[in-house]
């Protein structure tokens, strides 16, 4: 390929054409020349565009900012740290736990005491306490320490419970015996010890007043029955002591009840009768708790 020295190029003014004012001849050379360096130029430009095109294409996919090839102009796009948080571990949320404030705890205790003879018969061991609250809901129970004497005195025979303050109901039910304490904790200073006096289950006592014509101590049953009458009820108890229970009355069948705690000899006496005479001791009868006896009084004539 033969080599073009631009300095052999011909000019308009050295022309000697031009110069003799002759007619003008096209130079071949020099337009090959001047196309083919068109055509460099146009490669190189496409060439470098091509590239800043890829360049801004790969970094916009890697989220960074694309440095333009071949330039010293300053970048117009801030420089960008692409944030990651694939190893950043998540702070966990602070959990602020109100812890509720516990009461204050009373040692209540109780103990059982036998009044089934109408005094004081001692403490009685092995029964089991059961404490409720003031609605009623049975809370705990729990069984009677044993009495351990000590000297001249004794412990022990007590149930102790740990509860608030409050009012509470304790109670003891054996076979025979039944009984329940009810009492109100407000301060620390309260008095940690309470007796549950237990007597005999309800004892019913039931009869009629009649006039026993035939004297056989049987009511018969065309015997004269006294309605409206009064009837009084007494016990002989195992200490030896006698009570009187109480005081009812005959409803229009000749026929009483009362009921009774205390466990001994049953007895039943009649309101005087103008030409009767009430005979007592008819009947009487051992209770000890939870039975149901039956005591008739009965009337002679006042010439017996």
């Amino acid at each position: 390929m033969e080599e073009i020295n631009i300095s052999n190029v011909p000019t308009s003014d050295s022309s000697s054409e031009a110069s003799s004012g002759g007619p003008k001849k096209t130079n071949h050379k020099l337009v090959i020349y001047l196309l083919v360096s068109a055509l460099i130029l146009l490669l190189s430009t496409s060439s470098l565009l091509a590239v800043n095109y890829l360049n801004a294409r790969k970094a916009s996919e890697q989220n960074i900012t694309p440095t333009p090839t071949q330039t010293n102009e300053a970048s117009l796009e801030p420089t960008h740290t692409p944030q990651t948080t694939e190893n950043t571990p998540t702070p966990l949320p602070t959990i602020t736990v109100a812890v509720a404030k516990q009461p204050a705890l009373f040692q209540l205790g109780f103990y059982a005491v036998d009044y089934s003879s109408g005094k004081s018969g001692g403490q009685i061991p092995d029964v089991t306490v059961k404490l409720f609250n003031s609605t009623g809901t049975l809370i705990d129970q729990k069984k009677v320490a044993p009495i351990v004497k000590q000297g001249n005195g004794s412990s022990g025979g007590n149930a102790i419970f740990s509860v608030p303050f409050g009012t509470y109901k304790a109670g003891v039910e054996t076979d025979k015996l039944v009984g329940d304490y009810q009492v109100t904790i407000k301060s620390s200073n309260d008095q940690p010890f309470y007796p549950i006096y237990l007597y005999t289950k309800p004892i019913i006592v039931s009869g009629y007043y009649y006039f026993d014509e035939n004297k056989n101590f049987k009511r018969d049953i065309n015997e004269k029955i006294f309605p409206q009458k009064k009837i009084s009820v007494y016990v002989n108890t195992v200490n030896g002591d006698r009570y009187i229970i109480g005081e009812t009355g005959t409803n229009n069948e000749g026929f009483y009840t009362i009921t009774s705690k205390y466990a001994g000899l049953y007895s039943s006496d009649g309101e005087y009768i103008e030409g009767y005479s009430p005979y007592p001791g008819v009947n009487n009868t051992n209770a000890s708790g939870g039975e149901s006896i039956s005591i008739d009084v009965v009337a002679w004539p006042n010439s017996h």
